[in-house]
């Protein structure tokens, strides 16, 4: 597992076989006492490549934030006209916000430095794109903390294809003559069984995704090469299948999948909303609008995707017809709702910021954002950029 700490496939193979053994173990009577220690062992090491495994996702998806959600217009012509206006260099954070409350009377009485506004713990509440587009990493994570071992730059930084999505795609290749079989002679009773490659012999030969030497078909090759080469939503949304793909070949508990995948959407929510909020090139109307319609997609994505995750909620008594719309209602509610509204209300608010005529409409159209508090909201005016 600390060898492959940066290959999401070969810590998802000893996952499957740690839980297996696992399972195995507590089953037998004999040795679920014998073996107490070891299973304690291998529950430590099972959380330690869960981490692994959701910190080696997210550091592929780092670089790809802003130039797949954040800075992609998929529809440019719509806002070719856009002109800002310019800002007066000799007011201040705090002057501004004088005058967007207050008119340019507020702005002239207030004696606020002109230096850029800062948290209390000294971080910049203002960043430009062009910081970010310097390869520098953007978060400091408590693993990062703790095992500091330099590792190369994941392969998305430099518009590459990744190597274990390279590797999910061979795999892919490999289980297709089983989905080809005929259906399970159960069928014939009503109900359909679905037939799944097995990990023992998918996962036999694949404990590092270096060692595969066959190469993928060209026409599969050049897709993915295109949706790296040149980032967009569908080059996360696609991330997200590869590591689903992943996790079913695995073999995986569903509650253990739909932690995984969770997390990583916690991830994408909580650096999104981030990043729009600290950067000036994201706070305005047009730009909003953008990444509202790139985030869109993330939602489609777990409308069409939530068949295949088990939220952890008890089973409802829910009719045969209505069980599959509930199941999706459920996932978006549980997965995309709790991490991507705060980002979908600040959006919300940068588009309408501008046509708010007075401070009562400003606190009526406020009040309606139970996840913006105050502190960002005066974020988001003094870094508004107004066409």
């Amino acid at each position: 597992v600390q060898t492959h700490k940066t290959d999401p496939v070969a810590l998802g193979f000893w996952m499957s076989n740690i839980q297996t053994l696992v399972y195995f173990l507590k089953r037998d009577t004999t040795l679920v006492q014998a073996t107490s220690e070891a299973q304690g062992r291998l529950s430590e090491c099972m959380q330690d490549a869960y981490a692994l495994l959701i910190r080696a996702v997210e550091r592929e998806l780092e670089p790809l934030v802003d130039p797949s959600l954040l800075a992609f217009e998929s529809m440019p012509e719509l806002f070719t006209d856009v002109v800002f206006e310019a800002e007066k260099p000799q007011l201040s954070s705090q002057q501004r916000l004088s005058s967007f409350f207050f008119g340019a009377s507020g702005a002239t009485s207030t004696t606020d430095s002109a230096l850029p506004r800062k948290s209390s713990d000294g971080r910049p509440l203002r960043r430009t794109q062009t910081v970010l587009q310097k390869g520098r990493s953007r978060r400091g994570s408590l693993l990062a903390a703790v095992k500091p071992a330099p590792v190369s730059g994941p392969a998305s930084a430099s518009g590459e294809v990744p190597t274990w999505i390279t590797c999910i795609e061979r795999l892919r290749m490999s289980s297709q003559p089983l989905q080809h079989q005929p259906q399970a002679r159960s069928s014939n009773l009503g109900s359909t069984v679905r037939q799944r490659p097995t990990s023992g012999d998918t996962f036999v030969s694949v404990r590092n995704s270096h060692d595969m030497s066959r190469p993928p078909s060209a026409a599969g090759s050049a897709s993915t090469s295109t949706l790296f080469s040149g980032p967009s939503p569908r080059t996360v949304t696609y991330i997200l299948e590869c590591v689903l793909d992943l996790l079913d070949m695995c073999e995986m508990h569903p509650l253990v999948t739909w932690g995984i995948v969770r997390q990583i959407f916690c991830y994408l929510g909580s650096e999104a909303f981030n990043r729009v909020l600290t950067t000036r090139e994201f706070c305005s109307r047009s730009r909003a609008m953008q990444i509202r319609m790139n985030l869109t997609l993330l939602n489609d994505w777990v409308r069409v995707h939530g068949r295949r995750l088990s939220a952890p909620q008890q089973q409802t008594k829910a009719s045969s017809h209505a069980e599959e719309g509930s199941t999706q209602a459920s996932v978006e509610s549980l997965l995309y709702k709790p991490y991507f509204d705060p980002v979908v209300e600040l959006l919300e608010l940068l588009q309408c910021l501008s046509h708010l005529p007075d401070l009562a409409e400003y606190f009526e159209t406020t009040a309606k954002m139970p996840a913006l508090n105050i502190l960002q909201q005066e974020t988001a005016v003094a870094n508004y950029r107004y066409e």
